[in-house]
């Protein structure tokens, strides 16, 4: 008998006569274990009749056989952000990971199409639906909210982040490009895993590497363009040009128009006003120089964890089930016996400058953080208080509360400088003091 690895060899060897038995059979057999049995006698007699490889043998043809019977026609639907690469090659992986990770849900969430998912490979999703394609009208629809819902996130990231790294900034120079085709496929699974197989599931993979000029595109094959795209369903402004891509012995023929058209629908995500912009009034502002980073002062400030390591009277931070702290929503800062809500309501940064605020819910009181690169290693640091345009209140707060509340303004700009000292030397236990003052006039005042 020869030796297991010839057998191997031998027995997949054979698949190829399989499949040829099957492509030539006019009459499929009726049953699985019929195509399985009549399948084997294609294989050599030494084989069949080994004792030891019979079961496996066995087995593996009928997972053959069923691969080729349930292989069914459907719609492969891949969108896929172009700038992946350089995005994760130049980027914090962290921040890059999150950021993709937020992109993917929503291309899952946008699915109108009831496409199923067999994969998320990376920078791409593989959806599928079996059968018939939908109407042109349909796939265009799908391929508009996607497309749609994905810069419209882009945008919304862009105006508020705090960050300021590298992962954030090129985020919204990312793009994305849709690639359909319809074609014959199956699903196998892999333990609790279901995935797709077929020669079209590579074809259309194989098209997210092409000549197309632009990143942003829909991109269909010939086979579902001429038989199932109707360009009288479509937008007047979608021009169709041709294109191929050569594979192996054989190339694919496609369509492509570019979606660049679409960005005009997405509404503009204009920045959140600062208090000045609203016509706010400025009560006091305290000002600081220190020998600091002006970014990683800004960092520590953002930083709600950190929060009541420098915050005088502030005991923790809840975060309020928001796991980034961003423009738009809120915290609540508690403090001995009482608590305050604010929103993170702004943000502006600069190549030596960057500034932020916080307000609280109702609207009346804007916290301003400001720091300044002033010179290699150097910066002026300031916080100042806007509220509403009030005579009497401006009033009150100059003869009653200023005073008080610039001491505590110096003294918070103080632990903040300190606590940049213990972050640059790395204590991780530093012995932080909170003052015995009440700062309660900082967030309760009116």
């Amino acid at each position: 008998m020869p030796g297991r690895s010839r057998i191997f060899l031998q027995h997949h060897s054979r698949c190829e006569n399989i499949q040829r038995w099957l492509n030539n059979k006019t009459t499929r057999p009726k049953s699985l274990q019929h195509k399985t049995d009549a399948a084997q006698d294609v294989l050599p007699t030494h084989l069949q009749n080994a004792a030891f490889f019979t079961g496996h043998i066995k087995k593996n043809i009928r997972n053959l056989i069923e691969i080729f019977y349930m292989t069914t026609e459907g719609l492969l639907f891949i969108p896929d952000i172009s700038g992946f690469s350089q995005f994760v090659e130049k980027t914090e992986i962290e921040h890059c990971q999150y950021i993709i990770q937020k992109l993917l849900e929503v291309l899952i969430n946008s699915n109108q199409m009831q496409l199923e998912v067999s994969e998320i490979e990376g920078d791409a999703i593989l959806f599928y639906k079996f059968g018939n394609p939908p109407q042109s009208k349909e796939i265009y629809e799908q391929v508009e909210k996607m497309f749609c819902d994905f810069h419209h996130m882009l945008r919304s990231m862009s105006v508020r982040r705090l960050c300021q790294c590298g992962a954030c900034k090129e985020a919204e120079h990312l793009s994305l490009k849709i690639i359909t085709h319809q074609g014959e496929f199956t699903t196998y699974n892999i333990k609790e895993f279901s995935k797709l197989i077929g020669k079209d599931v590579i074809r259309a993979h194989q098209l997210l590497k092409n000549d197309i000029p632009e990143h942003e595109y829909w991109l269909v094959t010939d086979n579902l363009y001429q038989q199932h795209i109707k360009s009288e369903e479509l937008p007047e402004w979608m021009q169709w040009m041709q294109g191929s891509k050569k594979v192996e012995n054989d190339s694919i023929g496609y369509q492509y128009a570019f979606l660049k058209p679409l960005l005009e629908k997405i509404p503009e995500q204009s920045r959140f006003p600062s208090a000045a912009q609203q016509g706010k009034k400025e009560l006091v502002r305290v000002t600081k120089e220190m020998p600091a980073e002006f970014m990683q002062l800004f960092y520590l400030a953002v930083n709600l964890n950190l929060r009541p390591q420098w915050m005088e009277g502030v005991k923790s931070v809840d975060k309020m089930g928001n796991p980034n702290n961003i423009v738009g929503v809120s915290h609540r800062c508690i403090f001995e016996n009482s608590s305050q809500e604010l929103v993170t309501s702004y943000i502006h940064a600069s190549d030596t400058c960057i500034e932020f605020e916080e307000t609280t819910v109702d609207g009346q009181r804007t916290t301003h953080y400001q720091f300044c690169k002033t010179g290699e290693g150097r910066t002026t640091a300031s916080i100042a208080v806007y509220v509403k345009k009030n005579v009497l209140k401006e009033m009150l707060f100059s003869l009653f509360m200023k005073k008080r509340i610039t001491g505590l303004f110096e003294r918070i700009l103080t632990n903040l400088e300190l606590l940049y000292e213990r972050e640059s030397a790395g204590d991780p236990h530093p012995n932080h003091h909170h003052h015995d003052h009440k700062p309660d006039e900082l967030f309760h005042h009116n």
